[in-house]
């Protein structure tokens, strides 16, 4: 990606419900291009998300280690996700809030 500099380098940090790789869904694409536009114009960018036991491919790793100074996974496993989807049917919520 060819953009120029930004005048002051920030830290930015990014929560996203997902790793955003593989770009395979339109919100993967928009968080993953936001993150390579934010390291190409020289921001430091942190990015907090959470596992679901998808496994990333070398390539994918070596992809967030490039563009991202760090990359924190929160475990998020299937009991989780069913205890937040029951959570968020109770309380009426959409099924992805939950």
């Amino acid at each position: 990606m060819s953009v120029a500099p930004a005048p002051r380098s920030l830290a930015i940090v990014i929560s996203y419900s997902r790793v955003s790789l593989p770009m395979t869904r339109a919100d993967q694409m928009t968080v993953g291009h936001l993150i390579a536009f934010l390291s190409a114009r020289g921001h430091a960018v942190d990015l907090y998300a959470l596992d679901a036991g998808e496994a990333l491919t070398p390539e994918q790793q070596d992809w967030l280690a490039r563009h991202c100074r760090t990359v924190r996974l929160f475990p998020h496993g299937l009991v989780h996700r069913l205890r937040g989807l029951v959570s968020g049917l109770v309380r009426g919520l959409p099924l992805q809030v939950g």
